[in-house]
């Protein structure tokens, strides 16, 4: 293990370059290795160019080469001609780049040498791990021989005692063979004389009970039928799924909060006071007294920094009572729905009759990381929460973009198939708004910070089709289809839905606006996330005995144009039945609210006796979809 490697000027001990590792330990070190550095070329004149020597519980090798000095700090058990020969390899990089080290300098002039080092740290890490294997090895299977050896002694002595005891058993075994012949003749007597005396008596019995004898047999025999018929009933009976009784689910509200631009007009407003709002003004919708509201369970994905519990804040704060539970669902961007799926379960099987459920996401107000540990001679790293829990493969550790940037080469999907469904996503989301179709869902909000009234979202507002069509891709400079005009944008927004079962709406007078029929989850590989939801979509429609052709409308959420394309030429989809009024493309992404978002709106969308599907992807691989009938005149 090298664990810290520096590059210095001999003539006044100036670092140059040089790689620090993470380990926590090691920070100590780093203050001992310089002034042990600048000993070593102050008498470098009387001391050999090539060296190593102890430094604690580490070894300190060196190599000079006329103005410049290579050094690096190793564990005790290092081979050290796999560590000079690190240091050549190092030697000659520096060399190459030609750098100007005489004249006057800064510390740390050649930063950018820096990943070079590590590379090659990063070589001969693994050489040494593959000798230390070796020598492992060759130690383990030491160690097996001798276990071996000792076990092979052991069952030889086993052996020669089991012998002595096999002979002695043979010896005994001659004299119960002698009395067993006596025993078998006097029970072959026994036996003739037992015979005799059950043909007496069964003679005896048949002369004199004739009749009674008859009537049991009779009776047994139909106790005995009777028997087998309830056996038969108990090895034949099974229990049908089908015949069990689950309460329908009804949507009997839906609202959200306008969608914000990422560090836009919700910047100042936390994402539990977002959903506090929504709940509340989804019970107010309909006229519904907060205390019969049985639980809320809300969506969130970036947790960090919102405090404990909060679905519970948002509850309280939309002043639902203290009694009433609540959770938090974590399933990234399908969190929204799978609140959602959550609800209709407890709603099916009558554990709860009114739920609220939904999503809530400030993506503006998301922290930085930074890991909780001595920061090291440096600095330390700050990692983006957004990045790190939202948007980053946890496998591959790679953008959730470069997955999609897969998707569209598998399934031959260009950057002008993408720009063109973005552009239709956008005209549709405007038209929408124009015609007041988002007005029946959307609840103003009004900013705390400067008293506005917020009530329009804004991505659908900034559209410009000419700058779409010339923006560098994201995440293949060169090659790639993606950009921030074709996928969804960071937002900040709130969805909230009111959940009840039927008996609850027929004792309370309420209007549904759909009926929840089935839900489903599904996954593939997390690399292939942006087709999952294909498989939700298919196991959805084969439970149900359901075509594609049955379902009037779709909502499929656009976390990249990509994933709405794969999809829907893989299940072979009429584009036209798809997101009518757009979708996160020209709305945003809120990632904890997306799924109630869609849910939400195809449930407005539905006239009465219509089937919808809402299917959304969801990192790691996962998907989530919901099947709805409509139930409005």
């Amino acid at each position: 293990m090298f664990y810290i490697t520096l590059i210095a000027r001999s003539r006044d001990a100036l670092p140059l370059a040089s790689y620090i590792s993470d380990d926590d330990n090691i920070g100590n070190e780093l203050s001992k290795l310089d002034k042990q550095m600048k000993a070593l070329l102050r008498n470098s004149a009387n001391r050999a160019n090539v060296g190593c020597y102890r430094s604690g519980d580490h070894l300190f090798y060196y190599k000079i080469f006329g103005n410049v000095a290579y050094l690096t700090l190793t564990d005790t058990d290092s081979q050290s001609n796999l560590v000079f020969e690190y240091l050549n390899v190092i030697k000659t990089r520096f060399t190459n780049c030609d750098f100007q080290i005489d004249g006057p300098l800064r510390p740390y002039s050649f930063l950018e040498f820096d990943s070079q080092i590590q590379d090659i740290r990063q070589d001969y890490i693994k050489k040494c791990g593959n000798v230390s294997n070796t020598k492992s090895n060759l130690s383990q299977v030491y160690v097996e021989l001798n276990e071996v050896t000792n076990i092979t002694a052991k069952n030889i002595e086993d052996v020669l005692r089991r012998g002595e005891g096999i002979h002695d058993l043979d010896r005994r075994a001659e004299a119960i063979s002698m009395f067993s012949g006596k025993f078998k003749d006097l029970s072959t007597d026994l036996n003739r004389r037992a015979s005799c005396i059950k043909i007496f008596v069964l003679i005896v019995v048949a002369i004199l009970f004739s009749n009674k004898i008859c009537l049991c047999s009779l009776m047994t025999f139909r106790s005995f039928t009777t028997y087998r018929n309830f056996h038969s009933t108990k090895i034949y009976y099974t229990h049908n799924k089908n015949n069990m009784k689950f309460s329908k689910v009804y949507i009997t509200s839906y609202v959200r909060t306008p969608i914000k631009s990422f560090q836009g007009g919700f910047n100042t407003i936390e994402s539990t006071k977002l959903g506090a709002i929504v709940i509340n003004a989804a019970l107010k919708k309909i006229d519904m007294n907060p205390s019969v509201v049985d639980e809320v369970i809300m969506g969130n994905v970036l947790q960090a920094s919102c405090g404990q519990a909060p679905a519970r804040q948002a509850a309280l704060g939309a002043g639902l009572p203290s009694t009433v539970p609540c959770t938090t669902v974590n399933k990234v961007c399908a969190s929204g729905m799978k609140s959602i799926m959550f609800a209709t379960q407890s709603l099916m099987l009558s554990h709860q009759q009114c739920i609220v459920a939904g999503g809530m996401e400030s993506m503006s107000r998301a922290p930085f990381y930074l890991k909780r540990s001595k920061i090291p001679y440096g600095g330390g790293k700050i990692e983006d929460s957004i990045v790190k829990d939202g948007l980053t493969d946890a496998y591959k550790l790679t953008h959730m973009g470069v997955c999609a940037e897969k998707t569209a080469k598998e399934y031959s999907i260009t950057r002008q198939d993408q720009d063109n469904y973005a552009e239709q996503s956008y005209i549709r989301a405007s038209t929408a708004s124009t015609q007041g179709i988002f007005q029946k869902e959307i609840v103003p909000v009004i900013n705390s910070f400067d008293k506005s009234t917020i009530y329009q979202d804004d991505e659908y507002t900034k559209f410009n089709p000419e700058k779409m069509r010339n923006l560098r891709p994201v995440f293949d400079r060169d090659n790639g289809t993606i950009t921030t005009a074709n996928a969804s944008s960071l937002n900040d927004g709130a969805a909230a839905l009111v959940l009840a079962s039927e008996n609850f709406i027929n004792s309370g007078n309420l209007s549904p606006i759909a009926e929840i029929v089935d839900f489903c989850d599904a996954a593939t590989d997390p690399v292939d996330f942006a087709i999952a939801p294909v498989f939700a979509i298919e196991k959805l429609l084969k439970e149900n005995n359901l075509k594609k052709e049955d379902i009037t409308l779709w909502e499929i959420n656009e976390a990249f144009s990509v994933v709405v394309l794969a999809i829907t030429k893989k299940l072979n989809l009429d584009l036209t039945k798809v997101n009518i009024h757009g979708g996160a493309v020209s709305l945003g992404h809120p990632i904890g609210i997306s799924g109630s978002r869609i849910t939400g709106h195809l449930a407005l969308q539905l006239k009465k006796g219509e089937f919808g599907i809402a299917a959304i992807c969801n990192g790691g691989g996962g998907s989530s979809a919901i099947l709805l009938k409509g139930v409005n005149v």
